[in-house]
């Protein structure tokens, strides 16, 4: 599959007409920057502002101002997320609970949570993050805390917004949408929003070349690095001219795309040599990936205090990540890639330099998840204490079927194929997993004059299934579990300005059914306490200070040493403690110069660490070589977030400059790359972000943005497979319109 938005992007001048937008705030998490102020724990709105203003399309550059967070990049695009909120292991950011609009996201979130997709994150009006004990009503993987994408609502008024932009690399991006909510002549409104966006990148690493490599076929050329996908989507509503309030809500969104990336990494000789380098055995390597995400969403407000919100939805994912997987004589057994960078014979090969074998795998898989969402809202007001009571539903059902076969391969000393050995489909993994869980809330804010108390309990009952359909391997398991993840938050006004809050929560991530089923793996939990306040000194100073604790139980650990056995295990626990601090200061406005001029610093404090053993034999895990009171990988001990703005009425630039401190690629701590590439350290580095905007005219915008101004050379992860390099100096220009 081939998706090409390049020539989609050039539709012409776009334009925009900014008008009230419609939406449902009983579906967000949060609901705006002023909510924020008011949540019974910790949490951060982002606004569409700011990710226009900064012209961020990746995810992991976006949350960089939130504090408490922490990332792990993997292509330099944002395409497969790495996220942990206050040290939870950041793996395919599954220890998240990751929706849309309200809607769980991930490909099949109980089953298979890891985060091999996302929504573009560029197109977003806003993103919602929840690290507080309100986030008892989401699941099923509170541990981690909550991201909620916001796409663009329905608009009051007619609105058509478009920017098309080019820049380094060849990358193109278009967006545009128009919209509009009409009076009926037969009574009632009907809204709609229409909305496309696209983007592609011939990447910014360059694969080693190969003599006699064709164009066509599976042994192509090697090249470009890069990515494409497109993402239209579909809103339609209808209110009827009914005595209470209704409101019926359609969306349909699709994406389809493209990502030439590659789990295998460097050895660090030839990362510090050339870090944007992919050895020419990765050449075949691609990502194909196809979306489908529905809801149908009524709300009904009775009037007397009491709304309900239904939500019935159907996600589907397809992908199918073609990559090497194993080199060497024996290419059904060869200890990892990881290894291979570190053994002379085998990275020859992989470098193209002798002939040999090599096996690339087509990790195909299917995946679908449905469910139905009932969320009740009653408020009421005594003499003395005012409630606000929800309650929560939801019956969902997912699965994930894996129909996996491996191709082997073999070169020439110059790199050259002489042969392919095509594999059988569904020789390799061919198994299924599903879940269908009933999940249950209830939530009560209660405020007495300047105190709020916040209550509330989840419960998850999750039914499990595990088939394995390869001949000679026939299994069919079932099970089932049963959680609660407990809650209470509590805020004290102090003042109309300084408001304190606490928060003790039980967190919750389920295993899949495979882990559950053929391992005994038990739900990882935590016991979760904070403390913290937020000033809002006038309107243009703000800061929000809060210290963590978080207690991790169960550790997922793959290959156990605590088990005692080469199988997965609950081993060890984690203890996460740390301060988040956020301010901003809008100098322009306090000096009254008749423009803006906010200084901002987000600053994250992390120490994360193993209590008890939790040590794994396979180097390709995190864990491996972990004993207690060592640092959880790739969690900093310090992140800050530096930036200021000049914001004027016909230009403004925005500046930022984010340090991410060392941190280690496993448990172990230590450095062993001359055993393995996997394991060893990630240094600090600091990134500089500017970007801008000039008003052509009253109507026409022209945007601009360098990200990593000083061309650093950095590396972000030692996973899957070696050394990978953040994004190099980038730069994009385009147009925005209106009239």
């Amino acid at each position: 599959m081939k998706v090409r938005a390049i020539p989609l992007l050039l539709v012409g001048v776009f334009f925009c007409i900014e008008g009230a937008s419609s939406s449902l705030p009983e579906v967000r998490v949060i609901g705006s920057r002023e909510a924020e102020r008011r949540l019974p724990g910790s949490g951060s709105f982002v606004d569409q502002s700011e990710i226009r203003e900064k012209n961020y399309e990746d995810i992991h550059r976006i949350v960089r101002r939130v504090p408490g967070v922490a990332v792990r990049d993997e292509d330099g695009q944002g395409m497969f997320p790495h996220i942990s909120l206050r040290g939870t292991d950041l793996n395919r950011s599954a220890k998240l609970t990751m929706m849309e609009d309200g809607v769980l996201i991930a490909p099949a979130p109980y089953t298979a949570p890891g985060a091999y997709f996302s929504p573009a994150a560029g197109k977003m009006s806003g993103l919602e993050i929840l690290k507080g004990s309100s986030q008892v009503k989401y699941g099923p993987h509170t541990i981690g805390g909550v991201l909620n994408y916001l796409t663009t609502p329905i608009p009051d008024s007619f609105e058509f917004y478009g920017k098309t932009m080019a820049g380094s690399f060849g990358e193109r991006i278009g967006h545009s949408y128009v919209g509009n909510t009409l009076e009926m002549d037969s009574g009632g409104r009907f809204g709609y929003l229409l909305e496309f966006y696209g983007r592609s990148s011939e990447g910014f690493k360059h694969i080693d070349q190969v003599p006699g490599d064709s164009d066509s076929g599976p042994v192509r050329r090697g090249g470009a690095t890069g990515m494409d996908r497109v993402e239209p989507m579909l809103k339609l509503s209808y209110e009827p001219p009914t005595a209470n309030y209704q409101r019926l809500e359609l969306k349909y969104g699709h994406s389809r795309g493209f990502a030439d990336e590659s789990y295998l990494g460097l050895n660090d000789a030839d990362f510090r040599a050339s870090p944007f380098r992919r050895y020419s055995t990765s050449r075949f390597d691609r990502m194909n990936f196809e979306q489908n995400r529905s809801y149908l969403r009524y709300f009904y407000d009775t009037g007397m205090g009491l709304s309900l919100v239904t939500t019935a939805y159907y996600n589907q994912f397809h992908r199918n990540w073609y990559k090497i997987d194993r080199v060497g004589p024996d290419t059904l057994n060869l200890g990892g890639l990881g290894a291979a960078l570190a053994n002379p014979s085998r990275l020859a090969i992989l470098r193209g330099e002798d002939e040999g074998a090599f096996a690339v795998k087509a990790n195909n898989r299917d995946y679908y998840a449905w469910g139905l969402d009932q969320l009740a809202r009653f408020e009421w007001a005594g003499t003395n204490l005012s409630h606000e009571l929800e309650l929560g539903l939801r019956y969902h059902s997912d699965a994930m079927k894996r129909f996996q076969h491996s191709d082997t391969f073999t070169q020439d000393s110059s790199g050259m194929i002489d042969s392919v050995v095509y594999g059988v489909p569904g020789s390799g993994d061919f198994d299924r997993n599903e879940a269908r869980a009933i999940a249950f809330f209830v939530q009560d804010k209660m405020t007495a004059g300047a105190w709020s108390f916040t209550p509330g309990v989840r419960v998850e009952h999750v039914q499990l299934k595990f088939e394995n359909f390869k001949p000679g391997s026939e299994t069919r398991l079932d099970g089932e579990l049963t959680e609660l993840a407990p809650g209470l938050g509590v805020t004290y006004e102090v003042s109309p300005e300084w408001m304190a809050f606490a928060g003790v929560y039980r967190g919750l991530s389920v295993p899949s059914p495979r882990d559950a089923l053929r391992f005994d793996i038990k739900p990882e939990t935590s016991l979760n306490v904070e403390l913290g306040s937020r000033w809002q000194y006038s309107s243009y100073s703000a800061t929000e200070a809060a210290v963590f604790l978080a207690h991790f139980e169960d550790l997922y650990v793959p290959q156990s040493f605590a088990a005692g056995s080469e199988d997965p295990d609950n081993g060890g626990d984690v203890r996460s403690m740390g301060v988040e601090f956020k301010t901003q200061y809008d100098l322009g406005e306090a000096q009254g110069w008749g423009w803006s001029n906010p200084w901002y610093l987000v600053a994250t404090y992390t120490d994360a660490r193993l209590r008890g053993e939790a040590r794994s034999l396979n180097k390709g895990s995190i864990f491996y070589g972990g004993k207690d009171g060592q640092k959880l990988p790739y969690i900093p001990p310090l992140q800050l977030t530096l930036g200021t703005e000049i914001s004027r009425t016909d230009w403004g630039l925005n500046l930022s400059a984010t340090y991410v401190d060392k941190t280690w690629s496993t448990a172990a701590n230590a450095d062993e790359t001359d055993t393995d590439a996997r394991v060893g350290a990630i240094d600090s580095y600091i990134v500089v972000d500017l970007s801008g905007r000039y008003h052509l005219s009253e109507q026409v915008l022209l945007r601009a943005s360098i990200h990593n101004l000083f061309d650093e050379t950095y590396m972000v992860a030692r996973h899957p497979h070696g050394p990978r390099p953040g994004k190099p100096f980038s730069a994009l220009v385009g147009l925005e319109a209106s009239f």
